[in-house]
Parts: C-alpha cells; structure tokens; sequence
C-alpha cells in the first residue's frame, strides 16, 4: 500500500512539470553568474523553457551562525521596472549554518530574457549569530538579466567560495 501511495505521488509531481531543469545539479564552476553581499554570496545561471525561464542557483551563508525560514524570490523586471514575472522558492527547508551552500530553483512562468530586462533578488530570513537573539533581515540585489552585472547597491567580489 505504502509503495502504491508513493508510486501515485511520484507520477503527480513529474506531471505537472512538463519541463524538467537540473535544480541543485550544479557545482559553483558551472554557473557563470555570481554576487556577494554582506550575508549570501550567490551564484546562478538561467536556461529558456518553453513554459518561461528556469533558475538554478546555489546560496552561501557567509554571515550568521544560523539562518532559518529563508525565502528567495527573483522577480524578471523590463527596463522600466515594471515585474513580468516572479517566482518565490524556499531554498532551505532547515538551518543554513555559516559557510554552508545549499541549491535554489525556480521558473519564472511565461517569461523570455530580453536585452534591458533585470532579475531581482529579495530574500528573506531569520539569523542568529550564537547568544544575540534572533533577527529578521531581508537583502536584495539587482543583475541584468542577461549579463548577470549588478545594477544597484555595493559590488563585492564574488570568486572566492
């Protein structure tokens, strides 16, 4: 019975993605686009689907003893800044411990990468640095979409994992 249950819930998930991408596939030297803040440093790369435009990635805690309820959304935006597309993922269903890097995916549904168009990334956590108490941030950083260069905010280096 518990082989039946599991078999039908395996069918349902393969489903209902008609498109399957290498979600936490990748090793840090296969994804050409990176970015170092204060708290993550991130690396992705993004690949046309037919159903919009897949990101897989992989996220650093480089700041903060422990990091739990993290939430990274990436919105698509034209030159003008208005949103085409957004996808939210939970990239750590537990605690992200400092130096620990853990894999994201997403697909942002219906899109197309466009020359002017921007990707922005919010996330969004709770971070404990030992005996401190716990913390509600957010950081965020914007990349040409094509290019994966920041437009907004300080630029760190991002080579060094």
């Amino acid at each position: 019975m518990l082989l039946r249950i599991v078999s039908l819930v395996m069918l349902c998930m393969l489903s209902t993605a008609p498109e399957l991408h290498a979600a936490g596939m990748s090793t840090v030297a296969d994804l050409p686009y990176r970015h170092s803040a204060f708290d993550f440093k991130y690396a992705w790369k993004t690949a046309p689907l037919g159903q919009g435009v897949a990101i897989d990635g992989l996220v650093k805690n480089i700041r903060y003893f422990n990091v739990e309820g993290a939430v990274l959304t990436v919105s698509l935006l034209n030159g003008e800044r208005k949103v085409l597309a957004e996808a939210t993922t939970i990239p750590i269903p537990k605690r992200i411990r400092m130096d620990e890097v853990l894999p994201f995916d997403m697909v942002l549904k219906g899109a197309t990468l466009s020359p002017g168009d921007r990707l922005r990334f919010l996330i969004l956590y709770r971070a404990t640095d030992g005996s401190d108490g716990v913390g509600l941030w957010m950081s965020s950083f914007t990349v040409d979409a094509t290019t994966g260069a920041v437009l907004a905010g300080k630029v760190r280096p991002a080579t060094a994992w």
